[in-house]
């Protein structure tokens, strides 16, 4: 094959494979192979060009030999004392043991292979019974131990333990008696092979390190490779110290030395126990200083291993000591790379305690991506959970150690376990108590989003259940005492990462209103747009949760929102303490929640200019202070009683003055009588300027103003209204999202659905503006503001001539309809008047409603798209689009349908215009969205 470069035949191949799986059994007068033929055509089958044909489901050598194996069992010679059918029998099995593990079978096939090796074990486990009648060929004994070894390993089950125990019992009361009868290599195979089932038996490694000793002091040369093996199982299954007496016997003939000088990395831990266990401290001086280059390629687990077992102080020179640090080094940067278990991450903040210099990179550690990521899946019991998160912050705890990082990303789990995965309250007490009373003071909304929690729970009166509560309900009422005032009003000690949630804050505000709610999806989206890599990779998948969770700005108690309000952890405890027992909430604590101030609303984000070289919006440093944030430009929003605007920027600096806008043309005269005239800067929003038409002069208010994609890209652009984000609009134009002006041409007016070429928008200087001032950018008062924007739309406007004019109220175009639906029968017809569900409504000035999404309908639109293709995911891509253009409603979308449009088949029953509304390209989307919609 090397030499002729030509690629196989492979009807050629599997007719060889199938003639030696026939040759495996009797066929009519034919004989079926012998055992060592068939222990040479299973090794054959496991190298190329055969290895891969085996897993065709036609090839039957596989089921041959696992059949071949069952008949062997059945009949006495195979496994009899007196037969030379023994060895190649087990040879056979091993290779098919091999199979089975590196063999990319079939899952019939493989279940047929595990039924016989069953069998096989259960063969093993009699004859370990009975000692003095099993067979004692050191060759057959060490491959039929690997064959199972290798079974039990790859199904890492109980299955094939008792087996292994069986033939122990044998080598060690019967086969191992002379000990000359088994040679270093079948010694080396054994012990590796009960390593590799993980199985430590302390009476077999004694026998072998005796046996192995005898070799020794006969002269008898053992490779390195057979040495090591040995070892290396011995060590791996912590039964090292059955082999002393063979490694004092190398040491006193200076075997050791060699093996230090040319120690691999993989070998290092090894060696050192070695040298710790025969207590020679001059040479384990000698294999670190000669080996410290090599550190950094030993694992985890060899790392752990060495700072567990290295010697006590008073036993080793200060190299020793210097050395250690040099580990601790290499295990802290090893955990960055793979978090550690819970069993290595103790021993490793156990060994840096011990040293002063080694403990500053326990914060190192802590604060670790690995670490951090390393949280237990979503789906895990409360008991696992409060287990794996006391492992983790236990022994920082206990060495002292500050973990802001490592404590919010517990906490924000935690949240998270809360809102998906339904506790008593007793397991979510255990769970939460693992994090201290001041990480708790240290995050408001983490008592607030716990006392909320419990509060909605079915709380004990009695018992031990009633006393753990108790003490969560004690640590909340002192924690929420403790918020705003001493140290935890402090930064976490981690000013990295309290700037970024600094800039979190800074980014959420600038974007949206006190009071409102965003996703935390979108929030995700857009602060990743903000924040430079470092923080997502410093702090892993779950970097937002993680900032949230210390945010004392915004509210995040688990769910999938987000709400733009200070936390109330006070008031929460002072609910939870009404629903609350008197066993719970007992004179003493009741009189501490009734002495609890009011929860007080952290200072609102002043907005502040970028600072000259900072960077744009894509670029923005997390590790920047927070003079770095981006200015946040508050947009006037109207309040719950009187529609009065909140949250404008009285004091934002003078800017220097802006250009005007003049707005001309436009074929529809009533549209354009309504919003033609002079335009002035007047305020800002979503980092543009709002234009105020301030000629012709009219009572009533006509805006043009940005707004982003937070609402779906259909809603980002620039748009003409008598309000800022106000519900009534009357043209729109998506205009450029890096283009801080409005453009010239192509504005679409909303109640035709058509664009108006006529429409222009041009800038004109100060000096043109009517009045000749100079007008500000800087936001106006809130009186000022509340003066201009309080009011309906113009119930009429004054053209150029001075004549009253009333603009008229044509119908408004249907969102999502394309302008056409089609009837019954698949006829393009004009629409219909639609329902006033689906049609906005038109106002006095012929504009349209933006509309607003309710959350409900949104999570019903959610649930809906994740349906469509079984959780896959790749549905929800239309989600934005479907909200802007059918108001997320599900009502809307399924006035697409036609009816009898099955006939022309699955996308017949959808009208063709939803496909180009929806801007949906794929014919596999379409299929399944045809199918949803048929069903709504």
């Amino acid at each position: 094959e090397k030499q002729r470069r030509e690629r196989w035949d492979k009807d050629a191949l599997d007719m060889v494979l199938q003639a030696a799986a026939l040759d495996m059994h009797a066929v009519d007068d034919r004989p079926r192979a012998a055992l060592p033929t068939a222990a040479s055509a299973l090794w054959a089958a496991a190298r190329k060009p055969f290895d891969d044909r085996l897993n065709d489901s036609k090839c039957l050598l596989v089921p041959s030999a696992a059949l071949r194996l069952q008949v062997e069992l059945a009949e006495p010679a195979a496994l009899s004392p007196e037969a030379s059918a023994f060895r190649p029998f087990a040879q056979m099995c091993a290779w098919l043991a091999h199979l089975v593990v590196t063999a990319v079978l079939p899952t019939e096939v493989r279940s047929e292979v595990l039924q016989a090796f069953k069998k096989l074990a259960s063969a093993c486990e009699e004859l370990g019974q009975q000692p003095e009648t099993a067979p004692c060929d050191p060759e057959g004994l060490c491959r039929l131990a690997m064959a199972v070894a290798l079974v039990v390993r790859d199904e890492k089950g109980d299955f094939g333990t008792e087996a292994l125990e069986g033939l122990a019992r044998i080598c060690v009361q019967r086969a191992m008696d002379e000990a000359l009868h088994w040679r270093p290599q079948q010694l080396s195979v054994l012990a590796s092979a009960y390593a590799a089932a993980e199985v430590p038996h302390e009476g077999l490694f004694r026998t072998i390190g005796m046996a192995a000793e005898r070799h020794t002091a006969l002269g008898n040369e053992w490779t390195t490779e057979q040495l090591l093996k040995l070892l290396h199982s011995g060590w791996q299954l912590g039964q090292l110290g059955a082999l002393e007496k063979l490694l004092r016997s190398l040491h006193a003939d200076a075997g050791l030395q060699r093996y230090v000088r040319e120690a691999a990395a993989r070998d290092l831990p090894l060696l050192f126990s070695v040298l710790v266990l025969i207590n020679d401290l001059q040479m384990l001086e000698e294999l670190l200083r000669s080996q410290r280059e090599k550190l950094h390629s030993v694992s985890m687990q060899g790392l752990t291993t060495m700072l567990r077992e290295w010697p006590q102080k008073e036993g080793g020179g200060p190299a020793l000591a210097h050395t250690k640090a040099t580990v601790v080094r290499e295990a802290v940067a090893a955990a960055g790379r793979k978090a550690p278990s819970l069993a290595e991450l103790q021993i490793l903040v156990d060994a840096a305690s011990e040293d002063s210099k080694a403990l500053s990179r326990l914060t190192e550690l802590a604060a670790s991506p690995a670490l951090l990521t390393s949280m237990p899946p979503v789906d895990t019991s409360w008991q696992e959970l409060r287990t794996a998160l006391d492992g983790l912050l236990a022994p920082f705890a206990d060495a002292g150690v500050e973990v802001p990082r490592l404590e919010a990303a517990c906490a924000a789990r935690l949240v998270t376990a809360m809102e998906r995965s339904p506790a008593e309250p007793r397991e979510l007490a255990t769970a939460i108590l693992v994090l201290h009373e001041n990480v708790f003071a240290s995050m408001p909304i983490f008592i607030e989003a716990v006392a909320e929690r419990l509060a909605k729970t079915r709380l004990p009166s009695k018992g031990l259940e009633a006393a753990e509560v108790r003490r969560l309900c004690t640590r909340l009422v002192r924690a929420a005492a403790k918020v705003g005032r001493g140290n935890a009003n402090r930064g976490s000690g981690d000013q990295e990462l309290d700037n970024w949630v600094d800039r979190l804050d800074r980014c959420v505000f600038d974007d949206g209103r006190p009071g409102s709610e965003r996703r935390l999806d979108w929030l995700e989206t857009q602060a990743c747009k903000r924040f430079a890599p470092a923080a997502r990779e410093a702090l892993g998948s779950s970097w937002m949760t993680t900032l949230l969770i210390r945010s004392k700005r915004l509210a995040w108690t688990g769910g999938k929102t987000v709400s733009l309000n200070s936390p109330k952890p006070r008031a929460a405890v002072r609910k939870l303490s009404e629903v609350g027992s008197t066993l719970l909430f007992d004179a003493s604590l009741q009189a501490e929640v009734d002495a609890l101030e009011p929860d007080t609303v952290e200072r609102a984000l002043e907005a502040s200019p970028r600072p000259a070289g900072a960077l744009g919006p894509a670029g923005w440093s997390p590790g920047a202070g927070s003079s770095g944030a981006r200015t946040a430009a508050p947009t006037p929003s109207r309040d719950a009683a009187g529609g009065r605007p909140s949250g404008t920027n009285a004091a934002a600096p003078t800017r220097s003055p802006a250009s005007g806008l003049q707005v001309t043309g436009g074929r529809d005269k009533g549209m354009a009588d309504t919003i033609a005239g002079t335009y002035a800067p007047f305020n800002k929003n979503h980092h543009r300027i709002v234009y105020r038409r301030i000629d012709p002069k009219t009572d009533s208010n006509v805006l043009l103003y940005y707004w982003d994609e937070r609402d779906g890209e259909e809603q980002r652009g620039w748009w003409f209204g008598p309000e800022v984000g106000g519900e009534e609009v009357w043209a729109h134009n998506s205009g450029s999202s890096t283009s801080t002006v409005p453009p010239a041409r192509g504005w679409r007016i909303l109640h035709s659905g058509t664009v108006d070429p006529a429409l222009t928008v041009t800038k004109v200087d100060n000096q043109r503006i009517p009045g000749g001032a100079a007008v500000s950018t800087a936001a106006p008062s809130t009186a000022s503001v509340a003066r201009t924007i309080i009011g309906s739309a113009p119930s009429q406007v004054r053209s150029n001539t001075g004549v009253p004019t009333r603009p008229p109220p044509p119908p408004p175009r249907p969102r999502g309809s394309a302008g056409m639906i089609r009837r019954q029968g698949g006829e393009a017809q004009p629409p219909a008047t639609p329902s006033r569900s689906r049609v906005p409504t038109p106002t006095s000035t012929g504009g349209i409603k933006r509309p607003r999404i309710d959350s409900a309908r949104a999570a019903e639109l959610h649930s809906w798209l994740q349906g469509l293709d079984d959780g896959a995911g790749a549905m929800l891509q239309y989600f934005d689009v479907l909200s802007s253009e059918f108001d997320a409603d599900l009502a809307q979308i399924a006035a697409a349908k036609v009816e009898g449009g099955e006939k022309q088949g699955i996308l017949g029953v959808v009208d063709p215009s939803f496909w180009e509304t929806v801007r949906v390209e794929k014919t596999g989307h379409k299929m399944l969205f045809a199918r949803g919609i048929a069903k709504l």
